[in-house]
């Protein structure tokens, strides 16, 4: 039998200390009784010059140093990521006070004191989770709307970070996640130069268009990409039905009934909500007539006129449906309460001055147009069944 003693040396490794750098606090400039103290002491340190000496670093120095005094220095600790954007007024006063008992028993260590503080402290919790659960149930409530969705727009860059924030929380919170790679921001009428917008540090990816609700929306305001857009809806529509509308077999009354039941809505969808150009309009009614010609078993060297070609399928002007739509839906929208914010959106007025040039055409533009052609006015339009009546276009 063998008995070894043995004595082990355990080396521990030494973490290196990691430098921390203190900060002066410049943000507390924002205050003006922080800036006027700051600019006596300033003139104090320079013996109340006027003009700054010729040697910068000396007077930058000096500058710093009046800003440690005066403003203080940060811990150079890292910044804890504290949400207080839901803090209310009971909270605030309830930290407020557990902060002075706090001072209060480090100066006096009884055990009174100490009681006080454990005391504040327990309350000031029970109050922070009050009101932090309620302010996030009145968040889920009002995400949960379609109103809730302007919530998220902003024209400040870091209000809409702070909103992206409280946005992603909220959903995780409830088990969902924000997928970072596919999140995608895009800004209208940009100013150059105006940085980017981040999540979680992340940089968020711009795009100059997006897809929403089945439509395309432009950076620019324009909407010759949803015009191409609508037009190849139409044709996968008309594709699918191809075996129906090129058999020679059917008559073109069916034809027509099967193109505008199955086609045309593709083509027109969303199409109510934008002001459109002559040329668009243009382009929509050129692939519905190329549509029609296939469908017929004729082409354009048969000269055949495109009235003709359109009472034959018995379909009227695309460009016709189109002004139907987009009063229909102003219709519906002027019949709301004021409150309603398509209604709001219609009224809105946006600050600022435009462009120089001819000014673009708005989309309250073309409705004036529309109403002057079909003979009616906005009043009109709060009678619904004279509004139908009003500016309905049938099919020949």
């Amino acid at each position: 039998m063998v008995v070894c003693r043995m004595t082990l040396m355990v080396c521990k490794t030494k973490r290196s200390k990691i430098e921390i750098e203190k900060k002066t606090k410049w943000w507390k400039l924002k205050k003006e009784e922080c800036c006027e103290e700051f600019r006596q002491k300033l003139r104090q340190a320079l013996g109340g010059q006027v003009v700054l000496p010729d040697d910068w670093e000396t007077t930058a120095e000096v500058i710093r140093e009046t800003g440690r005094k005066v403003l203080g220095v940060s811990s150079g600790r890292r910044k804890e990521d504290k949400e207080t954007w839901w803090w209310n007024e009971e909270v605030q006063d309830s930290i407020q006070r557990k902060r002075l008992a706090k001072k209060k028993w480090d100066m006096d260590r009884t055990e009174e004191n100490r009681q006080e503080y454990k005391e504040l402290q327990r309350r000031v919790k029970r109050e922070v989770s009050k009101a932090k659960q309620k302010a996030y149930d009145e968040l889920y409530t009002r995400l949960d709307t379609r109103e809730g969705e302007k919530d998220l727009y902003s024209e400040s860059r870091e209000q809409v970070e702070e909103n992206l924030e409280r946005w992603r929380f909220a959903l995780e919170r409830r088990g969902m996640k924000v997928s970072r790679s596919k999140t995608e921001y895009m800004c209208v009428n940009e100013r150059e130069g105006s940085g980017t917008v981040r999540l979680q540090g992340e940089e968020v990816k711009k795009v100059e268009e997006f897809k929403y609700l089945g439509s395309t929306v432009q950076s620019n305001g324009e909407c010759g990409k949803e015009v191409k857009k609508r037009v190849q809806a139409g044709w996968n529509g008309w594709r699918k039905v191809s075996g129906v509308l090129c058999d020679q077999k059917i008559s073109a009354r069916i034809k027509g009934k099967v193109y505008r039941t199955v086609v045309r809505p593709a083509m027109l969808y969303g199409l109510e909500t934008v002001s459109l150009r002559k040329r668009q309009e243009s382009e929509l009614e050129v692939a519905e007539l190329k549509m029609l010609r296939f469908s017929l078993g004729v082409t354009r060297l048969d000269r055949i006129r495109n009235e003709y070609i359109r009472g034959t399928a018995h379909v009227g002007c695309l460009g016709d449906k189109v002004r139907e739509a987009r009063l229909r839906w102003f219709g519906h929208v002027q019949r709301r309460e004021s409150e309603y914010i398509g209604r709001r959106m219609l009224d809105m007025g946006l600050p600022g001055r435009r462009q120089r040039g001819r000014p673009k055409r708005r989309y309250m533009d073309g409705i004036n147009e529309d109403m002057k052609l079909v003979g009616a006015s906005v009043e009109d339009a709060e009678d619904r069944d004279r509004w139908r009546e009003m500016i309905r276009c049938g099919d020949p």
